[in-house]
């Protein structure tokens, strides 16, 4: 029912100015019937026509007055997307000062207010015009050009004013026509990339971006655009050099509305990831820090994907301490997400083994639920098995070691993640196997299981060599954990 979902759009903070609009027809049935809805929508459940109808007539609901109630549902609709459009009104005139100067310049032209609008339109245009809001720089010039045609020319008047305001508009035009066509074109390679393999004969073609124009030489937003348009199909270190300077730009302005600092960590961390997967690592490390000095200057909180793989990176490049304490800044999440809870668990509490704190590391797992997906099974295994380990309890590590590797065998399937983590288990038994043994059979055998796992590692792609379970027996081979 579309009325119920406008409801459920409109924000708890603005429910209450709402319910004065509502109240202020004078309809009683239109606000009982908004106040049942409300509570519908609060509660999560879908509107019943009888409950509907009991709310706002007070009577039972029958069949040959349904027309009624549709009235009041279409009368409710009509107001709700009148005080939206209102609300949004008011939100863009709080937050963007050049777009409530049009309005008052609008307001001012439309009332014949001539020598207040020419006062006003300097000051305003100017402002707009710094800010790089080009499409209300022209509204704002046509306005003022529009009140020098109706008033009469003074004797004196040679028609500079109006001549100057049209080429100014002129150009303003055309940096907005720039700025469009490459945000167009940004929209293009964005459903290209969306749509890849869908029948891709009938897709378009990428958009060739058109040739520069002097209009770009001043506006960094369009040559940011411009740049985002040109990385499309690239990869490597090709992509990462094309995305800073589409950062370079984007950074040098700041237009209301168009969320900047927000492209800046995004565009930042596909520098990083694109330097990751070709093995730029040191590239990644500078990408990331310049992506969280940011989000911190400006006090951003990261989205989830880009504070997932910085967190992850970190772990990556052994950062354990920074990871840990980069944790608490994880972004607040929308609901429930076992999958997704259940993976940062399991690389907090290697980080915390990997720095030695074992009650810290045990408290990570010790909430899970039963019901965990393989792969957090074994890395809560894991965790155990490290933790015995650390606490020099050698004997119940190894029974662990023993149960994980029953538990993968088990298994009639194995996928990659599987084969992997059975083969380190292997190795994990084999390393507190040696733990038992006295001097010099000890080192002897930790040496043989290091050599077994530098090859068996070498094997293996970047994610699973920098697993950190691996890591981790790596480092107790060598004798330094």
């Amino acid at each position: 029912m579309k009325t119920f979902e406008l409801l459920a759009g409109i924000q708890s903070s603005e429910l209450k100015a709402c319910d004065s609009v509502i109240k202020s027809q004078g309809r009683a049935s239109l606000h009982k019937l908004f106040v049942h809805l409300c509570g519908r929508v609060a509660a999560g459940k879908a509107p019943e026509k009888q409950a509907m109808y009991q709310a706002a007539f007070g009577a039972s609901y029958e069949t040959a007055k349904d027309y009624l109630l549709r009235n009041e549902l279409r009368l409710l609709n009509d107001r709700l997307l009148q005080f939206l459009a209102r609300r949004e009104f008011e939100i863009e005139c709080e937050t963007n000062d050049n777009f409530y100067h049009q309005w008052i310049l609008k307001a001012l032209g439309r009332r014949g207010i001539q020598r207040q609008l020419k006062l006003a339109f300097g000051n305003y245009h100017d402002k707009a015009e710094s800010d790089g809001q080009y499409d209300i720089c022209c509204d704002m010039l046509g306005r003022r050009l529009q009140s020098l045609i109706q008033s009469s020319p003074t004797k004196d008047d040679k028609g500079a004013e109006p001549l100057d305001l049209i080429r100014r508009q002129r150009s303003m035009l055309q940096r907005q026509f720039v700025r469009s066509l490459r945000e167009l074109e940004l929209r293009q390679v964005h459903i290209l990339r969306q749509y890849a393999g869908q029948a891709p004969e009938a897709m378009p073609q990428p958009a060739e971006s058109i040739d520069l124009m002097d209009a770009d030489l001043n506006d960094d937003y369009a040559w940011a655009t411009y740049y985002s348009v040109l990385a499309f199909g690239k990869t490597g270190m090709e992509l990462v050099a094309v995305l800073e300077h589409s950062f370079t730009y984007l950074e040098r302005c700041d237009i209301p509305g168009k969320n900047n600092k927000s492209q800046l960590l995004i565009i930042l961390s596909k520098i990083a990831v694109e330097s990751l997967a070709v093995g730029e690592i040191t590239t990644a490390a500078s990408a990331y820090r310049r992506m969280n000095d940011l989000a911190e200057r400006h006090e951003l909180t990261l989205f989830e994907p880009l504070f997932y793989n910085y967190f992850s990176f970190l772990i990556t490049t052994a950062k354990y301490r920074e990871a840990v304490d980069l944790y608490p800044r994880r972004p607040k999440q929308d609901g429930p997400n076992l999958r997704r809870d259940q993976n940062y668990r399991c690389k907090l509490g290697m980080c915390y083994i990997m720095l030695g704190n074992t009650e810290e590391a045990l408290e990570c797992i010790n909430s899970a639920r039963r019901q965990t997906e393989a792969g957090a099974q074994y890395y809560f295994r894991f965790i155990r098995i490290c933790a015995f380990a650390l606490d020099g309890d050698f004997e119940s590590a190894l029974r662990e070691s023993d149960n994980l590797i029953d538990s993968i065998s088990y298994k009639s399937n194995h996928d990659e993640r599987d084969e992997f983590s059975l083969r380190l288990a292997r190795m994990y038994r084999s390393c507190f196997e040696a733990m038992l043994q006295p001097e010099p059979q000890r080192s002897q055998r930790k040496s043989r299981v290091a050599q077994r796992l530098h090859s068996f590692l070498d094997e293996q792609s970047l994610d699973l060599r920098m697993d950190i379970p691996a890591q981790w027996l790596k480092k107790e081979c060598a004798g330094l954990a």
